[in-house]
């Protein structure tokens, strides 16, 4: 018997609700991504604070990723690796990144740095949220006159299931049953 359970072995020491729940629980954690309009969209976001809201809001449909505030970009080199290689195996026609990132003098500094730096790499970046035209809406709708949003904020101000519901029409991702 070797280390691991193969189709033959049982798991050792699993209960069968343990099994149960895990099946369960692994089956919702690995939902395959879709294409949108025949390309493999993923979602990078400034804060990984956002990872788990932004991955429910695409209801797992697109990879969703963060830089976690690194400037340099050793992460990034396998993540676009493994996106092309996804791409190819799933018959996309280009890969292409959605920056959801803070609306404020280093946001923009950062939009423009990782813009560059996917572009140089083949991969598409679209800077999405929060861009100043967005924030000047919600400046109009509110009242106010700010000059910087954070993209949490955005969130907060727009309403997560509004900020969601635009983020899946701007991805192209088909709505699920029960959403508008």
């Amino acid at each position: 018997m070797g280390c691991c359970p193969t189709a033959r072995e049982p798991p050792i020491g699993v209960l069968p609700d343990e099994l149960k729940t895990y099946l369960e629980q692994f089956e919702a954690q690995n939902v395959p991504p879709i294409l949108c309009r025949k390309i493999l969209k993923a979602v990078m976001v400034e804060k990984v604070g956002l990872i788990d809201y932004i991955d429910q809001a695409v209801g797992s449909r697109v990879p969703v990723a963060s830089p976690q505030g690194m400037v340099r970009k050793e992460w990034a080199v396998s993540w676009i690796q493994e996106l092309k290689q996804l791409a190819r195996r799933m018959g996309a026609e280009r890969v292409e990144i959605i920056y959801i990132g803070d609306c404020d003098e280093y946001g923009a500094k950062i939009k423009a740095h990782e813009e560059g730096w996917f572009r140089s790499r083949g991969v598409a970046f679209d800077v999405w949220a929060v861009q100043p035209a967005q924030l000047r809406e919600l400046n109009r709708k509110k009242g106010v006159a700010r000059h910087e949003l954070h993209a949490d904020g955005y969130i907060v101000e727009l309403g997560p299931k509004e900020f969601g519901r635009r983020l899946r029409k701007h991805l192209g991702l088909p709505e699920r049953r029960g959403e508008t």
